[in-house]
């Protein structure tokens, strides 16, 4: 196990990696993309969401 110090202005930050793979059934073209989100949490609360992807990937699957 590692512990990091996050420094006080991230402790109500929480970073989610992932990645996702599908196919688009209407164009038969597959894609995949990692991404990150960025939740703030205030009083146990989500109050701000930020997404990261390839958005470009995407829209060429639908293309």
């Amino acid at each position: 196990m590692r512990t990091t110090t996050v420094p006080a202005m991230l402790r109500n930050t929480v970073v989610v990696f992932g990645s996702e793979r599908f196919l688009v059934k209407a164009t038969g073209k597959e894609w995949a993309v990692d991404w990150m989100q960025v939740h703030e949490v205030r009083d146990g609360r989500i109050v701000r969401f930020r997404e990261y992807t390839d958005t470009a990937a995407i829209a060429e699957a639908y293309a």
